[in-house]
């Protein structure tokens, strides 16, 4: 049965509701301070207009001649509420506890509690607006004054604004963001979810690769045309990672191969002999013989294993070493004097010149130089001499290893410090190498975070030198 990821447990879906989520939040603030905005606006308009008629009213009252003309010269003050339905005017005596006249039926119908309202608010000339509810609900601006009439006269008056259409403008508006949220709601999920798949979308180029590697294809890469900035460095890096896996598994083969091939050639000795011995009768001597010829078999296959575990405890063990420092010279001149006999019967000298002292393993660097000197020995001509020249910088110490011999080629020297790798591999299987002192430098160099480069003349010199960065 295949389950079915929930909207929750999927990253575009998780996306998709938070960006709603998000969204919806911005539009109700939204909503909100614009409900608020337009109520202020509305009201801010009512109160300029309704100020702008008490001007005028105040105009036209002054020009009045009395408080007995309000009741019987009324067209005037209807002309001013002409157009008007949402104007309503009530005029009442000095006192403003008697009313004269009305201008509308709202106002006929609300003067007498409007009377009783204002009376009680104590609505003044300091505090001429107020909002009021009238008896049919209605909501109502108020703004009360004095006029003065052409005969000196003082009438009080109240002009009210209806705000219905207000009310009406503002609730339609509510209205409208109620049936909107859910449909904008349902938009922005989906919009959303829309969004993060597409921008998603990229990561699926990194399914498709990692779905394709395996341990015999890892020929893979993810295609970083067009893949946006943020998963850029996470694909190249990912393709970093394959290319890594890829040569360590091409390393692990070949070393499979060239170690199969390595201990072949000891094994079939060491069992072609001893079936060659066990087939006829011989005496003690001949035994003795062929004991000690796979003796020496052994002990080739024995410093082969070591080589090889060396290795791969050098490249899997990222301990810290336990550094000292270390006089090059005086390590080079001890190994000089242990290979003195090696050297001579090959007819070869060994000099050291020079001083430098670095942090490092003292044992290691002892290795580096013996596998140096002893392949440096192994390859130089008779009657020649083996330079060991040591020099220190501010930055760098150094230690080459000159030797006269056959020159190498420029094509074996890109690959020299490979493992198995024989310039001549007759003569170096006949004297013993197996192809691993070089290899077990560079290991024992990149440990030092230094590195070791070789170089050959066609006359024959050649220099293997170690590169010690000096702190």
């Amino acid at each position: 049965m295949i389950a079915t990821s929930s909207p929750l447990r999927s990253l575009a879906g998780r996306i998709a509701l938070s960006a709603a989520a998000l969204g919806i939040g911005v539009m109700l603030v939204v909503s909100v301070l614009g409900y608020l905005s337009l109520s202020r606006e509305l009201k801010a308009r009512a109160t300029d207009d309704i100020e702008a008629k008490r001007a005028l009213l105040q105009h036209i009252l002054s020009e009045i001649p009395s408080v007995a003309a309000l009741t019987t010269d009324r067209h005037r003050l209807d002309d001013l509420l002409i157009g008007h339905e949402d104007l309503h005017l009530a005029v009442f005596d000095a006192t403003g506890s008697h009313v004269i006249a009305t201008y509308s039926p709202l106002a006929r119908d609300a003067s007498p509690l409007m009377l009783q309202a204002l009376t009680a608010a104590r609505l003044s000339a300091e505090s001429p607006m107020r909002e009021w509810i009238a008896p049919s609900g209605q909501r109502l601006l108020v703004i009360v004054g004095t006029a003065r009439l052409a005969n000196g006269e003082m009438p009080q008056f109240a002009l009210l604004q209806d705000r219905q259409a207000d009310s009406k403008l503002l609730f339609g508006y509510a209205r409208a963001l109620a049936i909107a949220l859910p449909l904008a709601l349902l938009i922005a999920v989906v919009g959303a979810w829309l969004t993060a798949r597409s921008g998603l979308r990229p990561l699926r180029r990194f399914v498709d690769v990692t779905s394709s590697v395996s341990s015999q294809s890892l020929a893979g890469r993810i295609d970083v045309k067009g893949i946006p900035s943020e998963l850029r460095e996470l694909a190249s890096s990912f393709n970093s990672m394959l290319i890594r896996i890829d040569e360590g598994m091409t390393r692990l083969t070949q070393f499979s191969g060239d170690l199969a091939h390595e201990m072949r050639t000891p094994v079939a000795t060491l069992l072609g002999r001893t079936q060659v011995t066990l087939s006829q009768t011989r005496d003690v001597e001949a035994l003795r013989d062929t004991l000690a010829s796979n003796v020496e078999e052994l002990e080739r296959l024995t410093r082969l294993i070591a080589d090889m575990l060396f290795l791969a405890q050098s490249e899997q063990d990222k301990r810290s070493l336990n550094r000292e420092m270390v006089q090059l010279d005086a390590e080079a001149a001890l190994i000089a004097e242990f290979l003195l006999e090696i050297a001579q019967d090959r007819q070869v000298k060994i000099e050291v010149t020079g001083n430098a002292s670095v942090s490092a393993n003292r044992l290691l660097v002892q290795r580096a130089i013996t596998n140096l000197l002893s392949n440096a020995i192994r390859h130089a001509r008779p009657m020649t001499t083996i330079e060991v020249i040591i020099e220190q910088s501010q930055t760098m110490a150094t230690l080459s290893v000159v030797n006269v011999g056959s020159a190498i080629a420029n094509t074996d020297l890109l690959r020299i410090f490979e493992r198995f790798y024989r310039v001549d591999a007759d003569r170096s299987r006949d004297s013993g190498g197996a192809g691993l002192g070089l290899a077990i430098v560079r290991s024992i160099m990149k440990m030092h975070d230094g590195t070791v480069v070789a170089e050959s003349s066609a006359d024959g010199h050649t220099t293997f030198q170690l590169r010690f960065a000096v702190e």
